[in-house]
């Protein structure tokens, strides 16, 4: 993680988060929150894992010097299943959400991290094209979300979710939207964002 300045972009902190062993394997994504950097990571991961063993984590660190807070928990969800490899994290609306790349789900947090909520959003249908071999891909399942991030407009709120950056092929978009209709609890699909629009 670096930390910089606007430009001339001056280097304040870096550090290598794999000094921390056992804390953080593979980041996939971060969120700053108060004097946090929240880290998304896949628990334990080592080179060649199969993707239906991914353990899901979060791990903060000191914004301010990078240094590691000790404050580290596991992701699952409310069956006490592992949230498999988180790739997006946002705060919204005094929760966290979070999307994984092993299915089309987002997550919902509370501030310490104790699963709230679960949501099946509308799938994208396109597989991932790496070779994992005979991994959670190489089974031909569909690959899930990368990204998330939330905006507000005109009274509504609307998530954005972007598609794995190994999907392949037939998709028409690079990033979903959904609108998030609170009294329901619940996303309705608004649409892709094509990549000409990126």
């Amino acid at each position: 993680i670096k930390r910089e300045k606007q430009p001339p972009y001056h280097m304040v902190a870096q550090r290598q988060l794999s000094q921390y062993g056992d804390r953080v394997y593979h980041i996939s994504s971060l969120y700053v929150r108060d004097d946090y950097i929240w880290v998304v990571d896949f628990k334990n991961w080592q080179s060649g894992d199969r993707y239906w063993n991914a353990r899901g984590q979060v791990v903060a660190f000191n914004k301010h010097d990078l240094s590691y807070t000790g404050l580290c928990y596991d992701l699952k969800d409310g069956e006490g299943r592992w949230v498999g490899w988180p790739e997006g994290i946002t705060w919204f609306d005094g929760s966290w959400w979070i999307v994984t790349t092993l299915d089309c789900m987002i997550y919902r947090f509370g501030p310490s991290w104790q699963h709230q909520a679960t949501y099946q959003v509308e799938g994208h249908g396109v597989r991932d094209n790496q070779d994992w071999g005979d991994g959670w891909y190489g089974s031909g399942a569909v690959s899930g979300y990368q990204g998330i991030d939330w905006w507000a407009s005109d009274g509504r709120t609307f998530f954005g979710l972007t598609i794995h950056r190994n999907a392949d092929g037939k998709d028409p978009g690079f990033m979903y939207v959904f609108e998030y209709v609170k009294e329901m609890d619940d996303f309705l699909l608004l649409g892709p964002i094509p990549p000409s629009l990126s």
